[in-house]
């Protein structure tokens, strides 16, 4: 399971050059590839970080309720969570999404691999029709000054 999260690591560092990649041609910014990569890490940093962070506090009280060991199966789960949100998700919602993700995808049938839900889905399932507006609201489709569709 530890290597599925390294195996994950280009595709963060990819995410990261690109968020700050497609923010600098919207707002018409000029940036080198180190400073877009940066832009980027301080949308993607914060999310990594309150994933992991929920995901080990459900995982840690489920491990002292049932009396068992910690099983390494969240990270996985942590690791893929933020692959599929947006940059600039609300990041308490970032951490409720995770919990659920982890509680009801994955602990309350047993915990890993006795799962018929994917965790990491479950809670983007719930963030989705939880909060609808900041998850598809009416702003996706904007239009930038000087654009036209072809």
């Amino acid at each position: 399971m530890f290597f599925v999260v390294i195996a994950l690591i280009p595709c963060y560092l990819f995410g990261a050059y690109n968020i700050g990649y497609l923010n600098a041609i919207a707002t018409d910014v000029s940036r080198s590839m180190f400073e877009n990569f940066i832009f980027g890490m301080s949308y993607v940093l914060p999310i990594l970080i309150i994933t992991f962070v929920s995901g080990a506090i459900c995982e840690l009280t489920f491990s002292v309720i049932r009396r068992h060991e910690v099983n390494e199966g969240f990270l996985v789960t942590c690791a893929l969570i933020p692959l599929t949100m947006p940059p600039d998700a609300p990041l308490w919602q970032v951490f409720i999404g995770t919990a659920f993700g982890i509680i009801i995808g994955k602990e309350i049938f047993g915990g890993t691999g006795k799962n018929f839900l994917n965790p990491a889905l479950t809670g983007r399932a719930f963030l989705y029709f939880a909060y609808p507006l900041t998850w598809s609201g009416d702003s996706v489709w904007v239009a930038l000054d000087g654009y036209t569709s072809p």
